[in-house]
């Protein structure tokens, strides 16, 4: 059995998944079994494997996460365990198989798995497209595809490859990144990592190799090798190593450096069958302004030419290794945008060649003043939502608000919501304060932002506390009107909804509070964009610019004019 505890805060369920070691691929690989326990606030869970599941001796490996009505944790790592049945026949283990539920149990890396990648591209509607399948999120990434080297008897852009003199691998590579708890001192929902910290795992799979056009059989499979080769790269100024620990492990395996950052492995197909996932783990070092950028290239070592009975050590593979990540072409929000024009594949519109490349700090983010952000940690137990350092891809993410996962945790923001929803609805938003006249008739405004909306241009994060009171002042100013003290914009909506009111009370009289849209905190927001205002309740319009608009920077790490975009949900 295994036990999960921790403090939790509210009901949840606990979920794990046992599966075998990638490294004892002999005993069987792939999932083994996955269940659930429900746990009460402040209990212990414990999820039971059925009898039978697990055999004497197994080496196995398990992760668990938290999840509720509001929200989902992120996984924990993979936890390695030999299965010992003793005299009972039930399975036990050596220590303990516990793990605390994570902090921030709403926080999702949505890190995936060697696993969930290449199933991702199996089930893809082009499975065998030439420049493969990829997912990626602000913490993680994937990349899978099939690579044909040698002779083709069958090539095309979406056509499985067929190989006559050569090999077909399935190649997978996921990287995870992590995000600094308050004080940078340790990552959410990880033990013995730090923010700057970046995992790689590599997966060649699947290989079948190929002699005059058929396949060459098990067991002559040691007569012929294929490598892999792995280089990385920081910015200038910054450095991106493998950790101490990993890199003494490469090289007792047999890892060779090639030059710097670059490192080469070769052996047969017969033991990269028997064992193709490979784990690697690098640092990144910002420099002097605390942010930097790593890139890490994974690639196959092409060893066809070894292949001949008088092949001699190529030692030309930077010009022939082939890269295991897409080299299509991506928008600013992970999307492949290549296209096929006659027989090559080319980009097409505001777009680039992607290599795999993180970006990371050292900063403090999601305190209240962020004008700059932050070189200095804050403490551990700080408020939620502070975090220090952590690196990221710079993929687009999106802020998404829900009424009910808000109200679940105690922190409702559903007039902000409502009002949201109403400044992104076109033609309907041309009835969102205060409206845009041409001719005394109200036109639609062209707000930004709209996840919902395919090619909706983005929001772009503005830093600073006085730029945001500065783009406040547009609507939420103080002066004489017709001879009566009037505050702002959203004095005007209020007076225009409550006529009787008029010059009589304030919007803030009543306990209300004026939200934007854009928000203040985005260039959008500044003057001669088109724009809403709205008086709303005052708790909720704290509660989604003090806990979920904050923590959702802070968790991003958006800096100045980095791009995001709004989703609401109900």
């Amino acid at each position: 059995m295994v036990k999960v505890s921790g403090r939790l805060t509210r009901h949840s369920t606990v979920e794990v998944e046992v599966e075998h070691d990638p490294g004892a691929r002999s005993q069987g690989k792939g999932r083994i079994w996955s269940g659930s326990a429900e746990i009460a606030a402040g209990s212990v869970g414990i999820a039971r494997v059925p009898d039978g599941k697990l055999k004497d001796g197994w080496q196995v490996r398990w992760r668990a996460r938290a999840t509720s009505a509001a929200a989902v944790s992120s996984w924990t790592e993979w936890q390695s365990v030999k299965i010992d049945l003793g005299d009972s026949g039930q399975a036990s283990t050596p220590k303990k198989a516990e793990a605390t539920a994570v902090q921030n149990a709403d926080f999702d890396y949505e890190h995936m798995s060697l696993e969930m990648c290449s199933e991702g591209r199996r089930n893809a509607p082009q499975p065998n497209a030439s420049f493969g399948w990829q997912k990626s999120s602000r913490y993680n990434a994937c990349w899978s595809k099939l690579i044909g080297v040698g002779d083709y008897i069958k090539k095309g852009e979406y056509v499985r490859p067929q190989v006559e003199d050569g090999y077909l691998v399935e190649a997978t590579t996921v990287y995870h990144t992590y995000l600094g708890t308050a004080d940078g001192a340790g990552v959410i929902g990880g033990t013995g990592l730090t923010p700057q910290t970046i995992s790689m795992w590599t997966r060649l799979g699947n290989i079948v190799a190929y002699l005059d056009g058929k396949e060459i059989p098990a067991d002559k499979l040691d007569e012929y090798r294929i490598g892999l080769v792995i280089s990385s790269k920081g910015e200038s100024g910054s450095t991106c190593n493998l950790t101490p620990a990993v890199l003494s492990q490469m090289k007792a395996k047999g890892w060779q450096e090639y030059g710097d950052g670059i490192y080469t492995f070769r052996d047969s197909i017969a033991k990269f069958k028997a064992s193709g996932d490979t784990f690697f783990r690098f640092y990144s070092d910002p420099d002097s302004d605390r942010v930097s950028t790593c890139t890490l290239r994974p690639r196959l070592y092409n060893t066809l030419d070894e292949w001949d009975d008088d092949g001699e050590v190529d030692e030309t593979w930077d010009k022939q290794a082939i890269p295991l990540w897409n080299t299509g072409c991506f928008d600013d929000k992970g999307l492949d945008v290549g296209k096929v024009i006659g027989t090559t594949r080319v980009c097409g519109g505001p777009s680039y060649a992607y290599a795999p490349t993180t970006r990371c700090d050292e900063l403090t983010l999601g305190q209240e003043d962020e004008d700059p952000p932050s070189t200095v940690r804050a403490a551990a137990n700080n408020t939620y939502g502070v975090h220090t350092g952590a690196c990221i891809f710079t993929i687009t993410p999106v802020f998404t608000m829900s009424k009910s996962a808000a109200t679940a945790a105690g922190k409702p923001m559903d007039a902000v919501i409502d009002h949201i929803a109403d400044a992104l609805k076109t033609p309907d938003n041309k009835n969102t304060w205060p409206y845009k006249l041409v001719n005394n008739v109200r036109q639609v405004k062209t707000i930004p932002g709209n996840a919902d909306v395919p090619g909706s241009n983005p929001l772009t994060r503005l830093l600073g506390k006085k730029n945001a009171d500065e783009n406040r002042k547009k609507f939420n100013w103080e002066r004489q009107v017709n001879g009566h003290l009037t505050k702002g914009e959203c004095d005007l909506y209020y007076w225009e909804l409550n006529p009787s009111l008029k010059w009589v009370q304030h919007y803030t009289q009543a306990g209300l509070q004026c939200d934007e849209f854009p928000f203040a905190s985005t260039y959008q927001g500044k003057v001669g964009n088109d724009y809403s205002v709205r008086p709303i309740n005052g708790l909720q319009n704290r509660n989604h610019r003090w806990t979920w608009l904050r923590t959702f920077y802070s968790r991003n790490r958006l800096a100045d004019k980095d791009p995001f975009l709004v989703r609401t949900r109900s």
